[in-house]
């Protein structure tokens, strides 16, 4: 089952239009470095989201959501309270390409991100 067919299954942020077609309130993550930019402008880490969804833990020196003892119910909670959060869609191949990363880069990012904010740069 696709990212998308889960989300709706569960309705979230989701509105109808008079055609009959999905429209997201918000704006839409392509990747998982624009992800960590947004997560820097909100303060908000996939760190917070994955320990809310799933009440475990956070490992800060995991190199995959395998080793984290995640399966892909857990990720697709994780991206979604994230979508919620930021008041965004993340696309599916960004889903994706966050699944098979290592989830701490993108804590990584998000440091890297605000410190350049920061900066101004």
């Amino acid at each position: 089952m696709s990212f998308r067919a889960i989300c709706l299954s569960l309705d979230i942020i989701l509105t109808i239009d008079g055609n009959g077609s999905e429209k997201w309130r918000g704006m839409r993550i392509e990747n998982p470095e624009q992800l960590a930019r947004e997560m820097a402008k909100k303060g908000i880490g996939i760190d917070q989201s994955y320990e809310f969804q799933t009440g475990c833990p956070w490992d800060y020196d995991a190199k995959s959501f395998s080793e984290m003892g995640a399966d892909a119910v857990d990720i697709i909670e994780t991206m979604m309270d994230l979508e919620k959060r930021l008041g965004c869609e993340i696309a599916d191949a960004c889903c994706e390409m966050v699944e098979e990363m290592n989830p701490n880069d993108l804590l990584i990012w998000k440091r890297r991100q605000r410190k350049l904010d920061d900066l101004g740069i």
